[in-house]
């Protein structure tokens, strides 16, 4: 007999299997998915010192550096322009500015495994006017512990990290965030 007879008598037995691993794929899915969008979650650099960004800012060309913003909140955002998330997170970092705006909160980002040009263009296309720092080495993302944007760390005006937030952040989320935190 041959296997392709032995598929046409048995299609209830093969449909089964085909469901069956279908069934292993959505679970192991949904085993490894990051922390849902929005949710501060656990970070070796919650309550630590933020490590230092330096850099250009790619949009002016004017020397920029996490220390040049402390003094207040500063969400410090990883994305890229091929990121689908992003582009969810990118109008939300936009509303969070402009609804935090009495606490001058700002946003530095760091480009990540992009060209510049096209970071840029991303970020022009969304009205995001925040400086934002190439990382063509890796070196900033390392540093954070990052790995798969959009990420983003919320640095208090002391320069601790107060939250890490994996998956996008919402505007509510992060105002809540530094609403909670108050001032140091």
């Amino acid at each position: 007999m041959s296997v392709l007879g032995a598929l046409r008598r048995k299609p209830a037995r093969m449909i089964a299997i085909g469901v069956g691993l279908a069934l292993i794929v959505f679970v192991a899915v949904l085993a490894t998915r990051s922390t849902q969008s929005g949710t501060p979650a656990e970070s070796p650099l919650v309550g630590q010192v933020a490590p230092p960004i330096s850099g250009v800012n790619e949009e002016t060309g004017h020397p920029v550096s996490l220390a040049s913003e402390l003094g207040h909140y500063v969400v410090v955002a990883f994305f890229a322009s091929w990121c689908a998330p992003c582009a969810t997170e990118t109008p939300q970092l936009v509303a969070f500015l402009f609804a935090e705006r009495k606490i001058h909160a700002s946003v530095l980002g760091v480009i990540y495994q992009d060209s510049v040009s096209n970071a840029v263009h991303f970020l022009r296309s969304y009205g995001a006017t925040w400086p934002a720092v190439a990382d063509g080495d890796g070196t900033i993302a390392a540093e954070y512990g990052v790995d798969d944007p959009p990420e983003a760390f919320v640095i208090a005006p002391s320069g601790r990290v107060v939250a890490w937030i994996p998956g996008g952040v919402t505007e509510a989320g992060l105002s809540q965030i530094v609403n909670l935190e108050g001032t140091e």
